[in-house]
């Protein structure tokens, strides 16, 4: 039973470690990758304008 709990407590420490480190990354790091990325993609220059601010999203 202790290392049922041992091994839920470290998923549960990896994946808040995972979410901190995601949220620690600068939003223009995230904007350019972005941009190169869909830029590649799609074969057409692509640029973000304005400010870029992470937003929680609901999926549709």
């Amino acid at each position: 039973m202790k290392w049922v709990l041992r091994v839920i407590l470290a998923v549960v420490i990896f994946v808040s470690v995972a979410i901190g480190g995601i949220a620690l990354i600068p939003t223009e790091t995230i904007s350019r990758l972005a941009t190169e990325r869909l830029s590649a993609s799609l074969a057409r220059d692509v640029t973000l304008t304005g400010t870029v601010r992470p937003v929680r999203g609901e999926l549709m």
